[in-house]
């Protein structure tokens, strides 16, 4: 399992989160 590619998921995830919270 690569943590770079976890840390970007995790971090798109986020983004569209944030997204939907506005």
């Amino acid at each position: 399992v690569s943590s770079q590619d976890d840390l970007e998921r995790g971090a798109r995830e986020y983004a569209e989160f944030l997204r939907n919270l506005e």
